[in-house]
């Protein structure tokens, strides 16, 4: 019944009571975790980001995936900041942080993170990358060991393989681009890809995050080709990516869900295979987001693995 009479409002009415509703949430949590919000300057523009936790426990530094944002990591937040002190940037590009005009790149992303982490002055701490920001994570690993204490991948990008599962890669290479959201299709297909459960997001937050993917479409598909292309069609970058992957010689921690579409199990394997002495983790009935549909469990795997 609720269903039928919200999709009789009219559409920007559904649009800002689910930004509204959104919003709210993340207020409240921002509140629970005593999370305090704060911007940086690095070469040039403005990196959003937060912390929460005790300063005197050991750092935590969360690097969120492609098309995501901070706010995502304030639930796993909330159950950690009695053990570590919490850092989580939005990452240049995405969330509240600024777009810097200029072709995007791992590479990139791995210099202008350095350059936060400097400005923070947070070395020898603990890591997680999800997706994307796995990705960024072992190019850090490589250039700067020194940041990296131990580091979890959940879900991570950076190994690039193609499978019958029309993996985010396979998606690319035979031209759909699925962060290019033009209809309600292309973003229902877009959930069943990144979590398991696409219906764990309320009608209205739905929409408001619908709207907000049309929005971006056309900076996402910028993003995405800058990030995709050169590596999809260059084996040489495939090459490279792989050897320093196999260089990673750090405590590493691979996390993955069982039903992750965007990169499917077998890729969380191989990267377990190929990184010496890394350990794997997989939850069953979880998707792409490991944090967000899992985050009581991940907290307490963290606690044990970070300590």
């Amino acid at each position: 019944m609720f269903t039928e009479i919200f999709k009789a409002l009219p559409e920007d009415f559904q649009i800002s009571t689910g930004e509204f509703i959104y919003n709210s949430y993340y207020e409240f949590l921002y509140s629970l975790a005593g999370a305090k919000r704060n911007s940086i300057e690095i070469n040039g523009f403005r990196v959003q980001y937060f912390t929460a936790g005790n300063v005197k426990k050991p750092t935590l530094v969360f690097l969120h995936g492609f098309s995501d944002s901070k706010e995502s990591y304030l639930p796993i937040s909330i159950l950690l900041k009695d053990n570590y002190h919490i850092v989580v940037l939005d990452l240049p590009g995405f969330g509240k942080s600024d777009r810097p005009a200029t072709k995007y790149s791992i590479s990139q992303y791995a210099k202008w993170v350095n350059v936060f982490l400097e400005k923070l002055s947070i070395t020898g701490a603990y890591f997680s990358g999800n997706s994307m920001g796995g990705a960024i994570l072992m190019e850090i690993v490589t250039r700067h060991p020194e940041r990296v204490k131990a580091q979890a991948l959940l879900s991570s990008a950076g190994l690039v393989l193609h499978s019958n599962s029309l993996n985010l890669y396979d998606l690319y290479f035979y031209g759909k681009n699925l962060f290019q959201i033009e209809n309600e299709d292309d973003f229902n297909f877009f959930l069943s890809y990144l979590v398991h459960n696409p219906n764990r997001f309320p009608l209205p937050v739905r929409k408001h995050l619908f709207h907000k993917y049309i929005v971006n479409s056309t900076w996402y598909t910028k993003l995405l080709n800058d990030l995709l292309h050169d590596t999809i069609h260059t084996e040489e970058l495939k090459i490279l990516h792989h050897k320093n992957i196999k260089n990673i010689n750090i405590e590493t921690h691979i996390i993955w869900g069982k039903e992750d579409k965007i990169f499917p199990l077998d890729i969380g394997y191989e990267l377990n295979d190929m990184i010496p002495n890394s350990k794997m983790k997989v939850y069953e009935n979880v998707g792409h987001a490991p944090h967000m549909e899992a985050t009581v469990e991940l907290s307490e795997y963290f606690k044990n693995i970070f300590r």
